[in-house]
């Protein structure tokens, strides 16, 4: 639905196939009860014969047999020109037997194309295929041998015109194709250029649209607009979004709001308003940030196959449209995303009831779906009546209609999103410092086991260099936390799998949510609700606007207005205290609370929930969940996506040359796709010392907790949010060789900081018995390690930290 959560749905992936003209036989694979093969990447594959086109997403995904090139400089070139999509990181695998499995003569699957042998003439046809799977346009809808296919004959006919114009851009250059593989491996991960890095949930932006265009027709709404003496008359002469348009942008990629509160409680313009932004003509089309140009770009990355952006060429297409031709400058592009980002990592307005309470539209104006509804609404009204036209009032309407459409998501319905986030927050809260240093350090460690580096430079050094790097790279992402990964699983279940629901119009049905707007099931009337619920608030403006036409000299107050309006909502409303489409809105039936079920992301450490049940209905566990999100879904794309922060190659001393975006997918991603539960824990209990000779263990930790040359370091604060696995790795660290005076005063710090009732426990952990009041030396026993390390006068005070 909207930006939901911190998470966001990625893009797919396709395979283009030709069949040849046999076609292969065999029996589709019964998915098991953990397959889900909607979280998987399509693959679109170029079909031989008259069958048409189709895409395919494979289970297994991934690596490219005997590596790959990237696409010929000309084709390349092209592509990206007509895109806007980079094509850095695609291989081109010629002579690969895979197509073959698939029935097929060529595909491609995330940023891999295999090409049978002597099929290298589909290499453009594929490559845009690539440009479809990266703007999340490519989904499964058969199956071939237990891959999933995309049988979708308009991305077929896209990919002939679009990838024919890409080769004819390029040239003599473009058509050149390699007769084998090259020898860098294969990229195995699919990536977002523009989003990545986040997770976000919402509805899909097709589902936010069609709700919004169906019930009005694909209304229009003036934005705004001007002639100017310039090339760019055509595009600026005027400015029309409809009804689904605004609907899909407002609330994810602007603000529906002209104005904010800053911090000082004093109330400013909104900089990220979709009204302001979008009735600001361009200087030069798709160069100019804070122009209209945003708006255009952010739906050709929400709905890139939008007629609007189709060139006349294509048959069937309107001629001509002044999108069609536009490109968008780096800033623009930058501004949209940046904006994108901010807003997802901010979104509990999007959910019903993000503290675990649904107080419907008396919640307030940002604090839950319900509530921002309702004030945006009733900004729409007022304006309607006071203009005494629904002309301008219909956009505003539109763009509250956002948050009353993410009320009708059911992942949206019962997701605490606040109280996940304190939850969790509160027991990892060192999550993205954690998964930031632990790709550092991956890095680090696999450029040294990989790369011509060992007698140069040891894997700290690498490491205190990465980090810098990845902390400046992924200064513009919004922190990720463990909450985000469980506020994901719980979000992305009940919109898979739906609920039951009843509203105060008696109705009850099954409801679902992102990416499940049409889902089979008999008993969904998710659209059904959500467009009547749109119907009505349409008519509350017209009423509106009604009565301001006649208005007289006595204008009625603002609670006389709203009261009029509800007093006369159409059917099947009724006056009441709700406005029409408020009664409409979906709540759980509680006459089907066992079916339900409760959910239980409420645990104390990831080991219990990697066990819980996501809901008491289910045996699906969040363990089972954020697997299969991780290996091949949605969690694995948003962190490829961070491969964009690291380069392809880049030179080392003006002699070697190393791979440092190959060290993130192989020594960070992959780990953690193979192995979830294990790679996450490393996360958790991530720690400098891992993967450091043994005299450079106790360096990282002290260089980590009291930073080095006056900068960096670590607070109390932030040494209270460590692990207890975290705090005994780094105290074995600094007492494991000789330990110095500093080193044994940040064994005390960590020690003071962790809660008193833990320390004997930690102690424990460290020696490997008991506390017992005192420490452990003498003639007859083993001494402890920390009464060898430490001075006589830290040991007295640590012991009376610790506790007698």
């Amino acid at each position: 639905m909207s930006n939901s959560g911190s998470f966001q749905r990625g893009p797919g992936a396709s395979a283009d196939a030709e069949r040849g003209a046999r076609q292969q036989q065999g029996s589709r694979p019964t998915p098991g009860k953990v397959t889900r093969t909607s979280k998987l990447r399509p693959v679109q594959a170029k079909r031989g014969g008259a069958d048409g086109g189709a895409a395919a997403a494979g289970a297994g995904g991934g690596g490219a047999a005997g590596g790959g090139g990237g696409l010929p400089g000309g084709l390349k070139t092209g592509i990206e020109s007509l895109s806007g999509v980079s094509m850095d990181g695609v291989k081109v695998h010629y002579n690969s037997p895979r197509p073959a499995h698939v029935g097929a003569l060529a595909y491609a699957q995330g940023s891999d194309i295999h090409v049978g042998p002597g099929q290298e003439q589909h290499l453009p046809h594929e490559a845009w295929h690539v440009v479809q799977q990266a703007q999340g346009r490519v989904a499964s809808t058969t199956q071939m041998k237990g891959v999933e296919l995309n049988d979708d004959a308009g991305l077929e006919r896209e990919a002939d015109v679009m990838g024919a114009k890409a080769l004819a851009m390029g040239g003599s250059e473009a058509a050149a194709t390699s007769a084998g593989p090259a020898a860098s491996g294969p990229v195995q991960a699919v990536r977002n250029p523009d989003f990545g890095g986040v997770v976000v949930q919402r509805f899909g932006s097709l589902e936010h649209k069609t709700l919004g265009d169906r019930p009005t027709g694909s209304a229009e709404y003036d934005m705004g607009g001007h002639t100017a003496e310039s090339d760019a008359d055509a595009y600026n002469a005027a400015f029309r979004l409809t009804h689904g348009d605004i609907i899909m942008l407002s609330g994810d990629f602007f603000s529906p709001r002209d104005t904010r509160m800053n911090e000082q409680g004093v109330e400013e313009p909104d900089p990220d308003s979709l009204f302001r932004i979008a009735g600001t003509p361009s200087r030069s089309p798709g160069q100019t940030v804070g122009s209209w140009d945003e708006v255009v770009y952010a739906i050709k990355k929400a709905m890139p196959n939008d007629d609007r952006f189709q060139p006349a060429s294509l048959p069937g297409f309107p001629d001509g449209h002044p999108w069609a031709s536009v490109r968008f400058s780096a800033d623009v592009m930058a501004a949209v995303d940046a904006r994108y980002l901010r807003r997802a990592a901010s979104n509990d307005e999007h959910f019903v009831a993000p503290t675990g309470t649904d107080r419907g539209p008396t919640a307030g104006d940002r604090a839950s779906a319900g509530g921002s509804y309702r004030a945006l609404h009733e900004v729409a009204i007022q304006m309607a009546y006071d203009e005494g036209t629904a002309a301008t009032a219909m956009a505003r309407e539109a763009a509250a209609q956002h948050f009353l459409t993410d009320h009708f998501a059911s992942g949206h319905l019962r997701t605490p999103r606040t109280s996940i986030r304190a939850h969790w927050q509160a027991i990892y809260p060192l999550f993205w410092d954690n998964i930031r240093n632990k790709i550092a350090l991956d890095v680090a460690t696999w450029i040294n086991d990989n790369e011509n580096l060992g007698y140069l430079a040891s894997v700290d050094q690498i490491y205190t260099d990465i980090q810098t790097q990845v902390v400046e790279a992924t200064a513009d992402i919004p922190p990720m936390g463990f909450d985000d990964l469980v506020s994901l699983v719980t979000h992305d279940f009940d919109n898979e799998n739906g609920l039951w629901v009843t509203n105060d119009l008696g109705e009850s049905w099954k409801l679902f949510g992102d990416g499940n707007l049409d889902s089979a099931d008999p008993d969904n009337r998710t659209r059904e609700m959500s467009e009547l619920a749109v119907s009505l608030g349409n008519a509350d403006i017209e009423a509106a606007a009604q009565m301001g036409a006649n208005k007289g000299d006595t204008p009625l107050s603002a609670a006389e207005l709203f009261d009029s309006v509800r007093s006369i909502t159409g059917a099947p409303a009724s006056a009441g205290v709700k406005y029409g489409p408020e009664q409409v809105l979906p709540r759980l039936d509680s006459a089907r609370a066992s079916e339900n079920g409760s959910s239980n992301w409420q645990q104390s450490s990831m080991d219990e929930l990697w066990q819980a049940q996501v809901t008491s209905a289910t045996a699906a566990t969040y363990g089972s969940e954020i697997t299969a999100s991780m290996q091949g879904g949605e969690l694995q794309h948003e962190l490829a996506g961070m491969a964009e922060k690291f380069p392809e190659s880049q030179d080392v001393m003006g002699v070697f040359t190393v791979r440092p975006r190959q060290a993130f997918l192989d020594g960070f991603l992959g780990p953690l796709v193979a192995n979830p539960r294990t790679g996450l824990q490393s996360i958790l209990d991530f720690s400098p010392s891992r993967g450091q000779a043994g005299f450079n263990e106790d360096d990282a930790v002290m260089r980590e907790i009291e930073g080095e040359d006056g900068a960096g370091g670590m607070s109390d604060e932030q040494l209270g949010g460590l692990t207890m696995n975290q705090r005994a790795e780094r105290i074995r660290a600094l007492i494991g060789g000789w330990t110095g005076e500093d080193e044994g005063e940040v064994v005390i710090r960590i020690f003071e900081t962790t809660p008193a009732g833990d320390r004997a426990r930690l102690y424990e952990m460290v020696e490997g018995h008991p506390w017992t009041g005192n420490w452990r030396e003498g003639f007859f026993v083993v001494d402890d390690d920390i009464w060898d390390a430490l001075y006589e006068s830290q040991l007295e005070r640590l012991r009376d930290i610790i506790g007698h």
